[in-house]
């Protein structure tokens, strides 16, 4: 089979592609699939997690079925030195690939093509489930990405994120991130923490591009228009059953602004033990501000006052404040538009939680953080 192909629509393909390639190893797993099917030359690749194709723009001397392998990494590195514009490779049958531009050409030995694990079936099987703009299911994976617990080999079930009735769940047991997604309703997409910035990464390449959602028993798609698709394994562990507020009032909340937050956030915990992730949050009914305050490293307390915007309900706030966990608050704070968030603060046996809700359009994303006296 020979080839002949444009570095620009290489590179493109490759994009997509070298999502699914391994990092380490001298497998399969590693290499590029160069496969001649229906008149369509696809490169795929498969890291035993994640898979990748792309139908190639190019000219093709071959016959159906024609396939051969590139090691990523050295493919890659190839491309990254070539100027000119029109690459060929072509398999001369002694097991070894060549690549050439006008002043190089080097040679590659190909793996076994017939020993690669395409998933044409497992793809032909999904069903469409969903389609809806790049972006938008970017926005909602990266957010729920801050909240899945990374204890994989002890708590599966909490180790990935879920679609169930319409919503995309994560959670870590301190916080929980809910978001209600549409276009979801018939979806039940399921995907591990250690998948989703590849997802991610898939689904940045062409923000503005609908991408459609196929979901099969043990996989779920999401293919392009351009036909680029991106495939993973679908974790065998459910996502655990919660019972979460979502439409409820809260029994106090606050308004405060971001920026003084974020200041709060900087000047208390440089004085705060560095494994510490713990602010306390209460409410000054002299001076109507927030007052968010650490121990320091020689045991005081070390206070920052924070303006309040509006209130309600703060006599009820338990004596001596409550204890957050910052990093959710710096992860809602970086993921959401507007100048203030809104604390809304609930009571529950000896602890609480907060609730943070913000629109994205029509997308709804409720965050609960756990908080404890």
């Amino acid at each position: 089979m020979k080839i002949k192909v444009l570095k620009t629509d290489l590179e493109a393909a490759l994009q997509v592609a070298e999502i699914g390639i391994a990092g380490t190893g001298s497998d399969l797993s590693t290499h590029y699939l160069f496969l001649y099917r229906d008149d369509v030359l696809w490169i795929m690749s498969f890291d035993r997690r994640i898979c990748a194709q792309f139908p190639l723009k190019c000219e093709v001397e071959g016959k159906d079925g024609d396939a051969f392998t590139i090691e990523g990494k050295r493919l890659n590195r190839w491309l990254g030195g070539v100027r000119e514009e029109e690459i060929t490779f072509e398999n001369r049958g002694d097991g070894d690939i060549a690549i050439s531009s006008q002043r190089s050409t080097i040679e590659i030995p190909s793996l076994d093509p017939s020993k690669f694990p395409v998933w044409e079936e497992s793809l032909s099987k999904a069903s469409p489930i969903a389609t809806l703009a790049s972006d938008r299911l970017a926005s909602a994976l990266t957010y729920a990405k801050n909240f899945i617990s990374d204890k994989d080999s002890t708590r599966p079930e909490i180790s990935q994120v879920e679609v169930i009735d319409g919503a995309l769940w994560s959670t870590d047991k301190k916080a929980v991130s809910l978001i209600s997604m549409g276009d979801l309703a018939e979806s039940s997409m399921r995907i591990h923490g250690k998948d989703v910035p590849s997802v991610t990464k898939f689904l940045g390449l062409k923000e503005t591009d609908d991408v459609e959602i196929l979901e099969g028993e043990r996989n779920v798609f999401l293919r392009r228009g351009d036909g680029a698709t991106i495939g993973a394994s679908r974790p065998i562990a459910s996502f655990p059953k919660l019972t979460i507020d979502r439409d409820g009032d809260d029994a106090i909340y606050w308004v405060i602004k971001k920026e003084e937050l974020t200041a709060a956030i900087q000047c208390l915990t440089a004085a705060a033990d560095w494994e510490s992730t713990r602010l306390r949050f209460g409410f000054n009914a002299d001076s109507g501000e927030v007052v968010v305050a650490v121990k320091t490293l020689s045991g005081k307390d070390n206070v920052y006052p924070i303006t309040c915007i509006e209130a309600e309900g703060t006599d009820d706030l338990p004596d001596g404040g409550f204890w957050l966990d910052y990093p959710y608050l710096q992860d809602v704070i970086n993921h959401f538009k507007g100048d203030t968030l809104r604390f809304g603060i609930n009571s529950r046996g000896k602890g609480g939680y907060v609730r943070f809700r913000h629109l994205i359009d029509s997308d709804d994303f409720l965050t609960v953080v756990v908080w404890r006296i």
